[in-house]
C-alpha cells in the first residue's frame, strides 16, 4: 500500500491530530476533509488565537475593485 494511503488511513484512526491553523483553513477553504478528517467528526482548539481572524481572512476574503465589478455588471446585464 503507498505511504500516502497509508498516512492517511492513520490519520482517520487517530484520536489527537496536532495541526496549525494555516492548515485547518487550507482544509476548511477545499470544502473540508480534504486533508483533514471532516469537520463534523472533530474538535478544534487553536493555540495562538489572537491570529485566527487574520489568517482566515487571508484564507477566504477576496478583494476585487469597485470600478471592475461595476463593469463587469453592466456585461451581465448585456447578456
Amino acid at each position: 500500500m503507498p505511504a500516502r494511503f497509508r498516512s492517511r488511513r492513520e490519520l482517520e484512526n487517530a484520536d489527537v491530530i496536532v495541526a496549525n491553523h494555516d492548515l485547518v483553513l487550507a482544509d476548511l477553504a477545499l470544502g473540508g476533509g480534504a486533508i483533514l478528517p471532516d469537520p463534523a467528526d472533530c474538535i478544534f482548539v487553536f493555540d495562538e488565537g489572537h491570529h485566527l481572524p487574520e489568517k482566515a481572512l487571508s484564507h477566504f476574503a477576496h478583494r476585487f475593485a469597485v470600478h471592475g465589478y461595476l463593469r463587469w455588471l453592466k456585461t451581465l446585464k448585456a447578456v
